[in-house]
């Protein structure tokens, strides 16, 4: 493989995984292509390339060759990335690697998903970074408004219908 256009590195020559690269030049190029070809976004690229190069070599570490790798391979290091890192990032890495690992079984360099059926941490956001304005907020925010003006009147009625729909009503 002479090319590899678009990866995410910071040197010339992009560093591959041991594993893939041992796997011969089917898979390597099958790992190209999952970061070339099925990932538009260049920040998506780059994020999925550091979970699956770190995940990789952390297989390579323990000896395991890429069609060695199975559900326990995949659990054990979500669990020891748990310990260093927050939830969002290791829900991100299961993300990348099931992806990536989805993009290997379909182009036929390996016949099932070994993250198919490991999970991540939970992590539920129970409250948003926008703030709300209270049911006192509101009505300043209304009051404002000239009702001889059509262009306030379609304010109001506009900002009415977004505090009703993220209340439930307004007064």
């Amino acid at each position: 493989m002479d090319m590899l256009p678009a990866l995410p590195a910071s040197q010339s020559e992009p560093h591959l995984p041991v594993i893939v690269v041992r796997s011969g030049d089917r898979a390597r190029r099958r790992f190209v292509e999952f970061f070339t070809a099925s990932l538009r976004n260049a920040n998506t690229r780059a994020a999925y390339w550091h979970a699956c190069t770190s995940f990789l070599d952390h297989c390579a570490a323990m000896g395991v060759d890429l069609e060695e790798i199975e559900p326990l391979h995949v659990a054990v290091y979500i669990e020891r990335l748990s310990q260093l890192r927050s939830a969002p990032t290791v829900k991100q890495h299961v993300a990348a690697i099931r992806r990536l690992f989805d993009f290997l079984v379909v182009g036929q360099i390996l016949p099932s998903n070994p993250a198919a059926s490991v999970r991540g941490p939970s992590h539920v956001v129970t409250e948003g970074k926008t703030p709300i304005l209270d049911a006192n907020d509101v009505r300043l925010l209304f009051a404002q408004f000239d009702r001889a003006r059509l262009s306030d009147l379609r304010d109001r009625a506009v900002l009415g219908v977004m505090s009703i729909a993220s209340r439930g009503s307004v007064r």
